[in-house]
């Protein structure tokens, strides 16, 4: 049995953020989190390992961080 992987999402647009989900959550094979802005990416990375990010890069423009 495989172990399921976590995931954390990052969109800022409701509509994209509900079907990535759909798509993801269709297999089974991943826990996931959503993150609707940089500061909710910040409050997930201080208690959370995540095995992908898949983000929108736009949202990044002028707030890039070393973590």
């Amino acid at each position: 049995m495989l172990q399921r992987k976590n995931l954390l999402l990052v969109e800022d647009d409701a509509i994209v953020l509900s079907a990535m989900c759909e798509l993801l959550l269709a297999s089974d094979e991943y826990y996931i989190s959503k993150a609707k802005n940089c500061d909710d990416v910040h409050l997930f990375f201080k208690d959370n390992h995540f095995d992908l990010v898949i983000l929108n890069p736009e949202m990044l423009k002028g707030s890039v961080q070393n973590f």
